[in-house]
């Protein structure tokens, strides 16, 4: 690739990040003091959820676990093919992560791979800039020009990664607050449905479970974004442990260590 080519492709990218940069106004330390930030009744109300959800599931029957899915989620396990039950968990986890108009997982997902594109982009110009501060020192070769216009996209590549993370925290606390909000509802489908595979010894289900889990874990690591941490991520990481117990459940049973159903 030359270095023309390259230059072009940062353009293309600033263009898309243009389409995705709304708090372009908002700097780092406005964004840590947003209200979006939880509190300390937020985090006790969250453990008391919690406790709750894990409660309900330990004291019920398998016939009153599968009457719940029915009747809160409209999902029937018994009598019904895997396949059934896939599709209505994947509808379950859409409408919680893709279906906000503010912020979807989708758009957390693409602006994640601009950053990728961007560091890609960033380390093939700083091997760029080396060579032709080589040739300069080395060969005596007039390239002035190409070192300035080197430099002045290696910064233009900093600060475009710089609002694209800022942007991607923003947009990713939205939409887990959303989720948090929702945790009730979230934490009690996947308890009583990974209760009821694990009683049906339905293995490639349990794995399906568990990568859907993982898609809310990946959407809540957005908000940390490479960046010191605070009490106020504490609530983020009680449902990020929350969610990955559930997950180590399945591989627990899974492996034979299980003995809670």
């Amino acid at each position: 690739m030359t270095l023309e080519e390259v230059i072009e492709e940062i353009d293309n990218l600033e263009h898309m990040c243009s389409n995705f940069l709304t708090a372009k106004d908002l700097d780092e330390e406005s964004l840590r003091k947003s209200d979006m930030d939880p509190s300390i009744l937020d985090i006790k109300a969250f453990n008391a959820i919690v406790s709750e959800c894990k409660d309900e599931v330990k004291n019920a029957s398998y016939d009153k676990i599968t009457d719940m899915l029915k009747l809160l989620f409209e999902l029937e396990t018994d009598y019904v093919s895997i396949d059934v039950i896939e599709l209505r968990l994947e509808k379950f986890v859409n409408s919680k992560l893709n279906s906000s108009r503010f912020c979807t997982e989708k758009q957390l997902d693409d602006l994640k791979k601009i950053t990728q594109n961007i560091d890609s982009i960033y380390d093939f110009l700083r091997q760029k800039q080396k060579q032709l501060h080589k040739d300069a020192q080395n060969f005596y070769v007039f390239n002035k020009k190409q070192r300035r216009d080197v430099a002045l996209n290696l910064s233009k590549l900093s600060q475009m990664k710089k609002d694209i993370e800022l942007q991607m925290e923003y947009d990713a606390k939205m939409l887990v607050n959303s989720i948090i909000k929702d945790f009730y509802n979230i934490y009690i489908f996947f308890s009583l449905l990974i209760y009821v595979i694990i009683a049906r010894e339905e293995e490639l289900l349990s794995i399906e479970i568990a990568n859907e889990l993982d898609r809310f874990t990946k959407v809540i690591g957005y908000i940390f974004n490479k960046r010191t941490l605070s009490n106020k991520d504490m609530l983020y990481y009680y449902a990020t442990y929350e969610l990955d117990e559930l997950k180590q459940t399945i591989y627990s049973h899974i492996a034979g260590y299980d003995d809670s159903i």
